[in-house]
This record gives structure tokens, sequence and C-alpha cells, in this order.
């Protein structure tokens, strides 16, 4: 039913278009007719033909933006919903469970997933992964093939759709996930820096984190003495 907008669009556009010629000829019918029985002259005739084109004019417009209006309507509407919209994973949660002795082996089991916006597109089907832990792996395929959704889902962006993913052996939607989170280091391939000062973009995500603690991290990437160069440096 997507037409249906599109014929009451173009029915209401064809309507305003045919509006002024039939108005204006009803008008100088009736117009004649009182002329002749001496109840109006043509002065009359005249300001009253004008002040209906001039009104017609403006209803015409209104018209022609009638289309936009509704579409303005339209995303308004989809604007407000959503902050109505109730996400499927509460990111302020303190609810689940905290393990004491992490080690990070990861299980992938028969996951299937499909994003909420992309409905029809089967983005993993079935996936089997088993990650031990501390071991390197690479992910390896074309652009859109799942690579980086792994990761999201790691991070519980998103829930799967069908299947487990197990963490040192308990389901990752059982674990907290402010914890979760804070045990998962991500470095992008795709630089980011915010308008904060350098060891605010280092320790981005975290609080009260000491000086020297900074400083060993930006000794570990290799950009301390690239930092102790800069002019007029901030570190804190």
């Amino acid at each position: 039913k997507s037409w249906i907008p599109e014929v009451m669009s173009a029915t209401m556009f064809g309507l305003f278009w045919i509006l002024n010629p039939l108005t204006l000829g009803l008008l100088y019918w009736r117009a004649l007719i009182l002329v002749e029985k001496n109840e109006l002259d043509m002065n009359d005739v005249v300001m009253i033909s004008a002040f209906g084109m001039f009104a017609l004019e403006s209803l015409k417009v209104v018209g022609m933006l009638g289309k936009r209006i509704g579409a303005s309507f339209a995303a308004a509407h989809a604007f407000f919903d959503l902050f109505d919209r109730i996400p499927t994973i509460d990111n302020g949660s303190n609810k689940g469970q905290k393990l004491t002795n992490f080690s990070g082996g990861t299980e992938f089991n028969q996951i299937k997933f499909i994003y909420p916006t992309r409905p029809t597109v089967l983005v993993l089907n079935k996936l089997q992964l088993s990650i031990k832990s501390g071991q390197r792996i690479a992910l390896v395929g074309a652009s859109g093939c799942g690579k980086s959704t792994i990761v999201q889902l790691l991070e519980r962006f998103y829930d799967v759709t069908h299947g487990q993913m197990i963490l040192d052996g308990i389901d990752i939607r059982n674990l907290n996930l402010q914890w979760l989170r804070s045990r998962l280091g991500i470095v992008s391939q795709e630089p980011i820096l915010f308008d904060l000062t350098i060891a605010e973009n280092i320790t981005y995500g975290l609080e009260n984190i000491p000086i020297d603690e900074i400083i060993l991290a930006a000794t570990k990437a290799n950009i301390h003495q690239f930092i102790q160069q800069l002019p007029q440096v901030r570190l804190i």
C-alpha cells in the first residue's frame, strides 16, 4: 500500500490546479447574473475577481507545498520515535555476573545475526568459532561479510539473533555489561581523536587513571617521545 500516499498527493495536487479556473468561471458567471439584475456594477466585479485570483493563487502554493509538508511531518514523527524507543540492551544496567578469574576464552556457537535495520539480510549464518585464551586470530573476507559484526557482538552492541556467544563458559548475555566492556580493548583501523587533551584521549572511557599509567601506555604505543616533542604539550 505504499502507492496510496502518492495517489492522494497527486489527487490533491490536481484538485488545487483545477480549482483556480473552475472557481473563477463560477465567479464570473454569478457576477454577470448580478450585473444584469443591477445588483452589482463592473467595479465590484473587477475587485471581487482580483481578490479571488489572489486567494486562489495562495491556496495553489499551499497545495504545491503539501507533499513537502507531509514529508516533514512524517520525518518529525520518525525523529521523535527515537526518543520513545526502548533499547533491547540497557547500557546503564548493573545486573549480571562479573568473572573473578577472567581468561578470555570465547566461543561462537551456531551464531545467526540480522541487523534490525536490515531484516532481510542474514549477516552471519551458523557461525561456529572457538578462540582460546591468548590465541591470535585474523578474520579475513570481503567488505560486508561480517568481520566488524563479530566484534560488535562481542562488545554487546547487539545481541545475536540465534545461537550463543560463550565467554569463559558463560553466556555473554548473563555477564555484567559494564564489566564486560571494561575487559575489552579495540584499536580501530581509522584513528579517532576527540577534542580533548592527549591524556583524556588515551584514557577515554576510564576514570581516575594515574599519570604514570598514561605515560606507560603512551610509551608502549611508541608515541611518548612524539608527544614530548610537541610544542606546548598539554598532557592533562
